[in-house]
């Protein structure tokens, strides 16, 4: 029912793994595990674009010798 692009973004968002695990764990018709990974990997991978943002626009402040 969600148009194209913010129905591909549900599928990255944290969100909607967490969600998905829940309904699986309360109402038991599937297995929690690939939902937890996503959500794991999805940590991960948010994770390593911080960390390479940070890597290229990271500037050292200058210290002053007194």
């Amino acid at each position: 029912m969600m148009y194209a692009p913010y129905e591909w973004a549900s599928y990255i968002s944290p969100m909607y793994y967490s969600v998905q695990a829940y309904f699986a764990n309360v109402f038991g018709s599937t297995s929690v595990s690939p939902y937890l990974l996503g959500l794991a990997l999805v940590g991960i991978g948010a994770m390593l674009i911080n960390i390479v943002i940070i890597w290229f626009f990271h500037k050292p402040l200058q210290v002053d010798e007194a």
